[in-house]
């Protein structure tokens, strides 16, 4: 017999092929770990025995078999030899026969026994075990190399860099974005912030003061967006008027009388076709198709009512603006745009402008029916606006008064909930307004829903806050 070592095998590959473990599971089985042929190729700590070496590949015996002639193979080895007819011993020629081959129990247990370096020792591993061991280490061996966890990366490193590549060098690692807080695979970011995050800032296409609001708002948006082109809601009387959304009041109010003018004479035409009816009603053969048209006629008044009352609706609200500092908003269909703002179609509602008096401040108030911030799913959310006024450069900046914010009970017990604040004269909440409006400050969770929906706030379907502006300390502009 001679010594032979793994190292000392001529043409023996520094780094041979192992096993192959599977790209999808990190975990090496009691099994796996040996070669797919041949023998052992680990690196030894000490030379092996020349009696723990195979007679064909010459590597330290994996899954000894022992011949009746006494010299021993691997189970790879002795089948190869096997295979072929007439099956001789490479080591004396003598015939061999697999029933008389067997396993060799004692020499596998000393071999497996035998110390050896880690398999990641090219990677750094410096630990030191028997053949045995090499799964039990492997499966926890940070310099092991494995599979990214995450499966759909084909990238492979060592067991201790997991952590790095899925923190900051893995392209299919989960992260969120930064403005609706959604996680997702890093590859989808990009495409959901250009196409459907609802948070994302989006310019407002008619380049108004809002340079940047969310995009889930830009809907709602165009309908008040003071710079959006809009035709006067009389041109179906004559008015031929467009412009601006921000002109458009202007315009009702200089020429209501104009728009009054216009709706008499559509009643005056009118009355003519019902005067005209009734004579042909007189005159006419048939009751039944008299009928008809006297009812037709009987809808085109109800309309002409109806624009009416929306004119005359238009007009008081004009005609009873607040100039005393306080607000009563009166929000209808409550149930429907609660809907509307947990759905994200309209997140937050503007009440009517009041002022401190003819020549003060102009205010609004803000609400959030399904909560902002800290509140969002669980409170009604209000919020006091300072607007841009027309005599701005007269009054005392920054804002200074004291705001009241008030839940109306219509119940009988009238137990209003309020919240009040003095303004930080440091927030730009409260400086003069450089656009239309300044940011909305106030109370997050001023009112939780439950409270909200369960007491006597909602009645008919409809809720009532209150803004009230402390205005006795104003000087007199």
């Amino acid at each position: 017999s001679r010594p032979l070592t793994v190292k000392s095998i001529p043409g023996l590959p520094t780094t041979p092929p192992l096993h192959k473990v599977n790209t999808s599971d990190t975990h090496m089985s009691e099994d796996s770990f040996l070669p797919l042929h041949g023998g052992f190729r680990d690196h030894f700590v000490l030379t092996p025995e020349a009696k723990y070496c195979c007679e064909t590949c010459r590597l330290v015996l994996c899954q000894a078999r022992q011949t009746e002639c006494g010299h021993r193979f691997c189970q790879s080895c002795i089948n190869d030899i096997l295979s072929h007819p007439n099956p001789v011993c490479p080591a004396d020629m003598e015939p061999l026969f697999k029933d008389k081959i067997f396993r060799d129990v004692c020499c596998h247990r000393e071999i497996m026994a035998l110390k050896v370096y880690c398999r990641s020792e090219a990677n750094g591993c410096q630990e030191q075990m028997s053949l045995q061991q090499i799964p039990d280490h492997l499966n926890v061996c940070p310099f092991f190399e494995v599979p990214c966890p995450l499966g759909k990366c084909k990238e492979r490193m060592m067991r201790k860099e997991i952590p790095d590549h899925l923190s900051w060098k893995c392209k299919h690692r989960e992260s969120s974005c930064e403005f609706c807080m959604t996680k997702m695979p890093l590859t989808d970011l990009q495409k959901h912030k250009e196409t459907v995050c609802p948070a994302f800032p989006v310019s407002c296409p008619n380049h108004c003061s809002f340079s940047s609001l969310p995009r889930s708002e830009l809907s709602s948006h165009q309908n008040d967006c003071p710079k959006a082109q809009v035709s006067c809601q009389f041109h179906r009387y004559g008015c031929t008027f467009k412009g601006l959304n921000q002109d458009m009041r202007q315009h009702e109010s200089t020429l209501a009388a104009e728009h009054l003018r216009m709706m008499a004479n559509r009643n005056s035409s009118l009355e003519n076709k019902v005067i005209i009816a009734t004579r042909l009603r007189n005159i006419h053969i048939f009751a039944a198709s008299l009928e008809n048209q006297l009812k037709r006629h009987d809808e085109m008044l109800s309309v002409h009512e109806i624009r009416l009352a929306d004119m005359d609706l238009r007009f008081q609200v004009l005609e009873t603006a607040s100039y005393n500092g306080t607000l009563i908003w009166k929000i209808r269909d409550y149930k429907r745009r609660k809907q509307e703002a947990v759905g994200a179609k309209t997140l937050s509602l503007y009440s009517q402008p009041f002022y401190t008096g003819y020549f003060g401040y102009k205010m609004c108030a803000r609400v959030y029916l399904n909560g902002d911030g800290m509140g969002k799913g669980t409170h009604l959310s209000l919020f006091f606006v300072v607007m841009r006024g027309e005599y701005d450069a007269l009054l005392p900046w920054p804002f200074k008064q004291k705001v009241t914010l008030m839940l109306m009970d219509q119940g009988p017990s009238r137990k209003h909930l309020g919240d009040a604040f003095k303004p930080d004269p440091n927030s730009s909440s409260f400086r003069r307004p450089a656009a239309e409006m300044n940011i909305a400050s106030g109370c997050p969770l001023f009112v939780s829903q439950t409270v909200l929906e369960t007491g006597s706030y909602i009645k008919d379907d409809t809720i009532f806050i209150k803004v009230t502006v402390d205005t006795s300390d104003l000087p007199d502009p």
